[in-house]
């Protein structure tokens, strides 16, 4: 499983920062002068991250099998490079786990910054350290296991080293790692870049328009509300100029170049075409940006947590106006006190606003109308699928005035007996939203027959269901289906029923398209306590992550700004 991985990148790497603190403006070396202004993408981390106390309080997820497997893999490989980065990989994993091991290792303090942009096409990542010995004693090693080596090199004053990397269709380039200025730096080299791109990578030329030069980061925070310690971003506008233009950025120059290198440059040579470079622009102003930035960071060895926004800027009003229009009440909102819930989803769907919604943009994706080819056959493909529309206007028709639907999942029991197994104690809420919720009902229960007897008001006297469903349900568990306000519910037990009492007094609950939230710890402890079902249900390769305390909330939604995904992540691990 490489969730170890992933939260190590999205956090450290992805989710990191770029606000240039005073502290940082007087040093002598900032890594954000050799960061160009028209990188592609961006993430930085300027104030110092805890490194070694995020380790220890982060769930140890790595699957202890793992080592075994990449063991095997090492031997079966058959060239010295594959052996070279499986033996780097393998260290890695190994020493995940132990905090003091891996800095050590590493090379890395106990606070770090890290940094990962792109000049252009050639990615640069570059990481604090402060025993650079540490680095080449690890290449060093893995060099020796693998058989791979490399060359010694030295640009102005700094040293560093290749290694030729074979890669497709007899492409080379070389793997560049070097130490200055107290960073480790880790990027890519070949015979078609420019002589200066390696300087500004290795941290001896400044690039002539920087980053640090520019307001872009500073902007970013203040604009999202997020932290100082971090943003990360991907400039669709950068991007795009590098495909449809021969040399308006950087990145644009060495498409060109590679394009010339290609006996069948036909497509690029359509994406620079006049009217591909007018389109395509004009679409990449209004979605200019994907930007990420922490709300919120709390790191100590026993416990991390991490809430962070990613957001896909938008100028387009027209699409952003129908689709917050679209967005409905979510009954209750389980993502702010992730604690009461082992899991609960939910969804806020403005049903009556749908057909005008999707209308709106339909006709916006059809408007102006494109000359390039690529954008015009698009169009005319979607212009044959307006039949869609009618069946999405009936469908939401039918559903008239709901506004949102959500299952939440407070406590349960499994039990096995003769190899039965059943659920207890379960305690459950299932709710939908709506205008008119007696309206509503009177409507669905004409279509499911179980429900034709049961005559439900508005705040009236909740009524047992138990009995339709009794081959799942345990006698503790007592379904109960009512009417609070403007929700539908369905529930059972204590703590459902404290939420429900609290939703008829709701005259309106959180706006958003969608939230989520679970609780790992909560979620598989009812299992683990059945042997017999924990080894049907968990498979062994994950069986090592029940012991772990996890709380992971998301919720998304539209606003004036773009499409908005908040992320909160935390991680409890006493045991290191």
């Amino acid at each position: 499983m490489k969730y170890k991985t992933l939260m190590f990148i999205a956090i450290v790497v992805i989710g990191v920062g770029a606000y240039v603190y005073k502290q940082q403006d007087k040093a002598k070396y900032n890594v954000l002068d050799y960061v160009p202004a028209d990188t592609p993408i961006f993430a930085g981390e300027l104030k110092p991250f805890p490194i070694k106390e995020y380790l220890l309080s982060e769930p140890q997820l790595i699957n202890p099998a793992l080592s075994e497997k990449l063991e095997r893999e090492f031997k079966e490989s058959k060239t010295a490079q594959k052996k070279f980065f499986l033996s780097l990989k393998q260290t890695y994993y190994d020493n995940l786990n132990h905090a003091d091991k891996f800095t050590t290792i590493f090379g890395l303090s106990k606070n770090i910054r890290i940094y990962f942009y792109t000049l252009g096409l050639i990615p640069v990542f570059k990481v604090e350290v402060s025993n650079p010995q540490a680095i080449w004693s690890l290449l060093d090693k893995a060099e020796k296991r693998s058989g791979f080596t490399h060359i010694n090199h030295k640009l102005k004053k700094v040293n560093y080293r290749s290694y030729s990397l074979h890669m497709i269709d007899d492409i080379n380039a070389e793997l560049i790692i070097a130490i200055n200025n107290g960073f480790l730096t880790v990027t890519f080299n070949s015979p078609y870049n420019k002589p200066k791109l390696l300087e500004n990578a290795l941290g001896i030329k400044k690039v002539e328009n920087s980053l640090r030069d520019s307001n872009v980061l500073e902007d970013i925070i203040k604009k999202h509300g997020f932290k100082g310690n971090g943003v990360g971003f991907i400039n669709h506008v950068e991007i795009i100029k590098g495909l449809t233009s021969k040399n308006d950025n950087q990145l644009a120059q060495q498409i060109t170049v590679l394009n010339n290198l290609n006996s069948d440059n036909s497509v690029f040579n359509m994406l620079r075409s006049a009217d591909c470079a007018k389109d395509f622009s004009s679409i990449a102003k209004n979605w200019p940006r994907t930007v990420i930035g922490y709300k919120n960071i709390s790191i100590n060895s026993a416990e991390s947590t991490f809430a962070f926004s990613t957001i896909v800027e938008s100028k387009n009003k027209i699409i952003l106006n129908a689709l917050s229009g679209m967005q409905g009440r979510i009954p209750h909102d389980s993502t702010k006190n992730i604690d009461k819930f082992i899991f609960s989803i939910g969804f806020g769907i403005n049903v009556a606003q749908i057909s005008h919604s999707i209308t709106t943009i339909w006709q916006n994706i059809q408007t102006p109308k494109y000359t390039c080819p690529i954008l015009a056959d698009l169009q005319k493909k979607v212009e044959k699928k307006s039949d869609y529309l009618s069946i999405i206007s009936l469908g939401a028709n039918m559903a008239s005035g709901i506004q949102g639907v959500s299952f939440s999942l407070m406590d349960y029991v499994i039990d096995t007996i003769k190899n039965e197994t059943r659920l207890k104690n379960l305690d459950f809420l299932f709710s939908i939203s709506a205008n008119d919720p007696e309206k509503l009902y009177n409507s669905i229960k004409m279509k499911i027959p179980e429900l034709k007897t049961i005559n439900l008001k508005n705040n009236g006297p909740a009524v047992d269901i138990g009995y339709l469903y009794p081959e799942l349900l345990d006698n503790n568990t007592k379904p109960k289906l009512v009417i609070k306000g403007k929700h539908i519910i369905a529930y059972a037990g204590k703590k459902s029923t404290v939420i429900v009492n609290d939703l008829a007094k709701k005259t309106r609950t959180e706006d958003g398209l969608y939230n989520m939230s679970f609780n790992l710890k909560r979620m598989v402890e009812p299992i683990i306590k059945d042997s017999k079902l924990a080894d049907k249900l968990i498979p062994e390769e994950l069986m090592f992550i029940t012991g772990h305390d996890v709380r992971v909330k998301e919720s998304f939604k539209v606003t004036s700004q773009g499409f908005v995904l908040d992320s909160y992540i935390n991680n409890k691990f006493k045991n290191n």
